[in-house]
């Protein structure tokens, strides 16, 4: 290769070099620009619009056929109780399932002695809670079919959730903007663009009507859950954004 050929080569070297040195110098702030954090906060009301009902089966059994057939013959009188008052099998939905031994601990011994086996099933059902008159008949339907009540629940729905997540993220960034600019004019700045956005978790949890219901304390509690309505829940949301300032 001639000398030409070497400086040209050099050049083309350091120009690709150079290229890549603005690149990289391009994704990384500038060591004199000023950097503002703020951070947005919002808080809105949700309305749950669905009731849980968590329902209980419980049986026993000498073999796991027997314990798992007395469970299956509780879950389906439940369930033709539940549609016969209007709801839909679609409403209806096996939330856990299990068989397994049990046993009663001799304290003469100190062992464990079998006794049969156990079936276990819990069974959801979600409505409308613009129809919580309802609650009483579900209470019975399960209570009538040998199933027990864990636990009823005000809840929100995921489309309800998604929602009210975007309503919160919105606030709160319109908050933090809001901030920023305020900041910004008063120190004679604009604002540039960000360099980085971050927000916190938001979470939605059931808010507990009643719990624990049998059939010996189903009156009392179809009387205590009569008329009553979903409260509004907080919603609380953050954002953080830092802003280069101009």
């Amino acid at each position: 290769m001639s000398k030409l050929s070497y400086i040209a080569a050099g050049v083309i070297i350091l120009l690709a070099a150079g290229l890549v040195l603005a690149v990289f110098n391009e994704s990384k702030p500038a060591s004199n620009e000023t950097q503002l954090s703020v951070t947005g906060v919002s808080q809105i009301k949700a309305v749950p619009d669905l009731v849980g009902i968590y329902y209980n089966i419980q049986t026993n059994g000498t073999t796991t056929s027997d314990a798992s057939k007395s469970a299956t013959k509780i879950s389906n009188a439940l369930t033709n109780a539940l549609t016969q008052l209007g709801f839909n099998n679609t409403d209806i939905q096996t939330q856990s399932y299990s068989v397994n031994p049990d046993y009663i601990y001799n304290y003469e011994t100190g062992q464990q002695i079998s006794n049969g086996y156990t079936a276990m099933q819990q069974i959801e059902m979600e409505f409308s809670s613009q129809n919580t008159s309802l609650i009483s008949d579900a209470i019975d339907a399960g209570i009538s079919s040998g199933a027990t009540i864990d636990t009823i629940n005000f809840e929100l729905s995921p489309a309800k959730q998604e929602d009210y997540k975007t309503q919160a993220l919105s606030e709160a960034t319109a908050d933090a903007k809001r901030k920023a600019t305020a900041i910004a004019s008063q120190l004679d700045r604009s604002l540039g663009r960000i360099d980085s956005i971050s927000t916190s978790d938001i979470n939605f949890y059931p808010v507990p009507v009643y719990g624990g219901i049998t059939s010996a304390n189903a009156p009392a509690a179809k009387g205590e859950i009569t008329n009553i309505q979903p409260a509004s829940q907080d919603v609380n949301a953050q954002v953080t954004i830092v802003y280069i300032l101009t």
